[in-house]
């Protein structure tokens, strides 16, 4: 494997915050080096004073305070902080000292903003000026303050941290902090203690980790004078990388029924789209409702997050008064939402024009488009005399849409010309292009043979071939001479079919599979469309190929993920994934070097682990993982359980870049975890949705197998990891990743340090 110029991280988390302030202040000011008022606040009707931004943003200063060292800075309970060049303003509100934070023997540098949010602010300050459109920053970095060492201060809803991360050729013992400003700086029982005022301000300790929180390293404080400090770090690994926390967005999304987030869309903006059903009448309190006269059945429903995870942008909510099921969601460059499923509701809201406005038997398919802001554009039926299901769709570079899911009817709409006009089975597959524009079907056929064959997954080249996989019982479904195979392997088996540009032909089309159960639930084309599947075998006998990570079936039922060639004539790379319980991969996705991004579930507390996995051993019933496979098939570069004490399914994933991803999926666990920032932290009940955004960071020896795969000892029943909570008086900071060092400061006597314990979860 290939070893990245990827930060080792320590982490110093230092949060620098007094409580020791009761009663409502009237103004709100912000000094100057001077120590002349700047009064920064809003004014309403009763010409009184209010502090608006207590610890939710950092705020540029283009002028409106007239200190200009000041570049950017933040209002909190207890008083402000400012951010310049080479140092750091301490304003507390009990006093009118200044404290100043230098980065003694630090590089020249100054602020800048990260991570904007969308606030703006406006000051009309009379004679001082009017400073307009004033950004806001969730986060301020410097870099290199000093070789080889970030650092990062960001707003988190439990307050403000601040990390130092050093990068490899660091030396965390360039780290100096001088204190100016305070009565007194001293280390007492390793708490760093400055008084202010007759006011002790304490951190609290240093907690110092590798290894994922496993690995405890000796560390303590250290008087380097009377008014400086820094940190003695005891051995650590330093060739071994070292994690910054892999979760960097975690969020609960759900009611107080089940809710399911099951197809995931990334905008150019990095806004997040997430689309799944819902049986919560209290889902979320917001959003554009169409007909939830019967919210104990399942609705659609489609939610937009800004890009940072913590917005809700807009949620919809579509159904009729009989359950209403989810297939697809994707998007396009101006944030339109796309969303196929199927509906048992006669009253499912179509709009005026729709294709079909009366729903035909059974189930019907429904296509939809939502605008940017979530308003419902078009919605029609699709469908025939029979049952029909669409599952998954894929949008081409013309703004076509392709659809397939299954069809009883042979009243199924087709085209002529097509590759197929009639129904050939009990159940059959279809495959629908309609232009998203003018909502006009381009061609519409059925694919299958005399039993069950249904479309699971679609996805589409740039020339226009359309790619279909699904699952078949049919010893006649139409194959290709010169597929990989032709022969149906017995009970259910996947198949792979390629379709031409206007639907009349396959150009391949292949069997792939055992003797048993082989079903897939993914696929996926690379740049030079060679088609992924992923999903679960039963099947001793599932085509695996020599040198694959795995090829022997590890347990009842086991993910799958295969890589078959251009043409369809070979398997470029077919390989086991699991433990020995069960196991199965619900979506997959590439990065630019073909390494395949997967997640789904396990009940297996063996699956293949990373030896110092984030998260290395099985909370509940069943955990969510997320897994790294080399672009050859023969590794796991990373593989990881994600979830909580009950039932955690990942369902869809989508590569972004840098090795991250958003995994969304299904959770009953209360103890999910979730992060500082997410847009709800609380678990509502049955089955909750999660959104998360994962990293897999880290230059790691890969995961080989031979049999039998790898097992895995768990650690102690749980991990017990520092968290912050706010007490009357009391905050207390801690900062979880790499190397950690975690530290709170505290005012006075009032000192309370709460430990919560993270457990993990996951799908279907």
């Amino acid at each position: 494997m290939r070893y990245k110029k990827i930060f080792y991280s320590i982490f110093y988390s230092i949060l620098i915050v007094s409580v020791c302030f009761f009663g409502i202040k009237s103004i709100s000011n912000i000094t100057n080096s001077k120590n002349n008022a700047n009064e920064i606040s809003i004014i309403d009707k009763n010409n009184n004073y209010y502090d608006k931004y207590m610890s939710s943003t950092i705020i540029e200063n283009i002028g409106q305070l007239s200190n200009e060292e000041i570049l950017f800075y933040c209002s909190l309970s207890y008083g402000k902080i400012a951010f310049c060049k080479n140092k750091i303003l301490l304003y507390l509100d009990n006093s009118k000292e200044v404290i100043t934070l230098f980065f003694v023997n630090s590089n020249p540098i100054e602020p800048v903003g990260n991570n904007p949010q969308t606030t703006r602010s406006n000051y009309y300050l009379g004679s001082r000026g009017t400073f307009t459109d004033i950004k806001h920053y969730d986060c301020i970095l410097y870099t290199e303050i000093w070789t080889g060492i970030n650092l990062q201060y960001k707003i988190t809803s439990k307050g403000l941290k601040y990390d130092f991360i050093v990068a490899p050729g660091g030396n965390p013992n360039d780290i100096k902090i001088q204190f100016i400003g305070q009565d007194s700086l001293d280390i007492m029982d390793n708490k760093l203690v400055f008084n202010l005022a007759g006011i002790n301000y304490i951190d609290e300790g240093l907690l110092v980790y590798q290894d994922n929180f496993q690995t405890k390293i000796e560390a303590k404080f250290s008087l380097i004078d009377t008014n400086t400090y820094g940190f003695t770090i005891g051995k650590f690994q330093h060739d071994k990388h070292l994690i910054i926390d892999p979760i960097i967005y975690s969020t609960y999304v759900g009611g107080s029924s089940d809710d399911k987030a099951e197809s995931l869309a990334i905008s150019d903006a990095n806004n997040i789209f997430v689309a799944g059903e819902t049986e919560s009448d209290n889902f979320l309190d917001t959003g554009n409702n169409y007909n939830l006269s019967n919210m104990l059945q399942e609705d659609i429903f489609v939610i937009k997050l800004s890009s940072d995870g913590s917005t809700l942008l807009y949620s919809t909510f579509i159904g009729g008064s009989n359950p209403d099921y989810l297939g697809e969601i994707v998007i396009d460059s101006n944030e339109n939402a796309y969303v196929v499923g199927y509906t048992g509701s006669n009253d499912f809201p179509v709009t005026s024009g729709a294709m079909n406005d009366t729903k035909q038997a059974g189930n019907d398919g429904f296509y939809l488009k939502l605008s940017s802001t979530g308003t419902l554009d078009y919605c029609t039926y699709f469908g025939g005399d029979g049952n029909d299901k669409a599952h998954s769709l894929v949008m081409d570079s013309s703004s076509n849409l392709y659809i397939t899911g299954l069809t009883s009817s042979s009243s199924f709409p087709t085209t002529e010309g097509a590759f197929n006009t009639s129904n050939n089975g009990w159940v059959d597959c279809f495959v629908l292009k309609i232009s998203s524009i003018s909502a006009v079907i381009q061609y519409s056929t059925f694919i299958g043979g005399l039993q069950t064959d249904e479309g699971i997954d679609i996805a589409v080249d740039d020339l226009g071939y359309c790619y279909i996989v699904g699952n078949s019982n049919s010893d006649d479904f139409p194959t290709i001479l010169g597929a990989y195979d032709t022969t149906y392997g017995g009970y259910m088996d996947v198949f792979i079919s390629k379709l031409s540009i206007d639907g009349s032909t396959l150009v391949y089309s292949t069997y792939l599979g055992g003797n048993i159960d082989d079903e897939p639930y993914a696929l996926i084309l690379d740049d030079d469309n060679n088609a992924y599947v992923a999903g679960y075998t039963k099947s001793g006998d599932f085509p695996t190929t020599i040198g694959a990570y795995d090829t022997v079936i590890n347990g009842g039922k086991d993910a799958f993920v295969s890589k078959i060639s251009t043409d369809g004539s070979s398997l470029s790379y077919s390989t086991f994934i699991g433990g020995f319980l069960y196991d199965e991969i619900n979506d997959i996705d590439l990065d630019e070097e073909k390494n395949a991004y997967l997640t789904g579930w396990t009940f297996s507390d063996n699956f293949p682990l990373r030896d110092d996995a984030e998260y290395n051993y099985i909370k509940g019933e069943t955990d969510a993982f997320a897994v790294k496979l080399s672009a050859d098939g023969t590794s796991l570069i990373n593989s990881t359980y994600l979830g909580g004490i009950y039932i955690d399914h990942g369902l869809a994933l989508k590569y972004i870049s840098d090795d991250s991803c958003y995994i969304v999926g299904f959770t009953s666990s209360l103890d999910f975890p979730t992060t500082d920032d997410a847009y709800n932290k609380t678990y509502g009940g049955f089955y909750d949705c999660f959104i998360m955004k994962y990293s897999f960071t880290g230059d790691y020896s890969p995961i080989t197998t031979t049999p039998p795969p790898v097992t895995v000892t768990p650690p102690p029943e749980t991990i017990t990891i520092p968290e912050t909570i706010t007490q009357n008086n009391t905050i207390t900071v801690t900062v979880e990743t790499g190397i950690i060092f975690t530290s709170v400061i505290i005012a006075s006597s009032i000192v309370s340090t709460v430990l919560v314990v993270l457990l993990r979860k996951r799908r279907k």
